[in-house]
C-alpha cells in the first residue's frame, strides 16, 4: 500500500512541476521524482531506524557511531534535493514533497516494525564483531 502511495504523489508532483511545460515533461518528472524519493525514503527509513537501534543497544556510546551514517544520508538528501530542483520551479515544492516523503516513511517504519527489526539486525552484527574479535585475539 506504501509503494502505491509513494508512485501517486510522485506522479501527482511530478504532474505539479511540469504544469506549462512540454509534454514530456510529464514524463521526465515522475521519473525524477521517483528517484528522488526513493533515495530520500530509504535513505531515512535506514538512519532513523539503525541510529535508533545503536542508540537503544549501546547508549550514549552509540550516538558517535551513528554520525557516519547521518553524513552518508545527507549526502544522499542533497543528490535527491538536486534532482527535485530539475522538476521544481519553487523551493516551496521542494519542502512540501520532502515533507510528505518523510510523513509517509515514518509512518511505514513505524506500521512494518521496523524499529524492533533493526534492534535485532544490530545486535546480530554486534554478536558477530564479538565473534571475529574473539577469534582474531587467540
Amino acid at each position: 500500500m506504501s509503494g502505491i502511495s509513494i508512485i501517486v504523489i510522485d506522479l501527482l508532483f511530478g504532474i505539479w512541476g511540469a504544469i506549462g511545460k512540454a509534454w514530456y515533461w510529464y514524463i521526465i518528472n515522475f521519473i525524477l521524482l521517483f528517484i528522488a524519493s526513493s533515495i530520500f525514503n530509504t535513505t531515512y527509513i535506514q538512519c532513523i531506524t539503525r541510529c535508533y537501534s545503536v542508540v537503544v543497544l549501546k547508549g550514549k556510546k552509540g550516538i558517535g557511531e551513528n554520525v557516519g551514517l547521518i553524513i552518508l544520508t545527507l549526502f544522499y538528501w542533497v543528490v535527491g534535493y538536486l534532482i527535485c530542483m530539475i522538476v521544481f520551479q519553487k523551493y516551496t515544492q521542494i519542502m512540501v514533497f520532502l515533507l510528505i516523503c518523510l510523513i509517509i516513511s515514518t509512518i511505514v517504519a513505524f506500521v512494518d516494525n521496523q524499529f524492533q527489526v533493526a534492534i535485532e539486525r544490530t545486535k546480530r552484527f554486534m554478536e558477530t564483531a564479538e565473534e571475529i574479535k574473539d577469534k582474531g585475539g587467540k
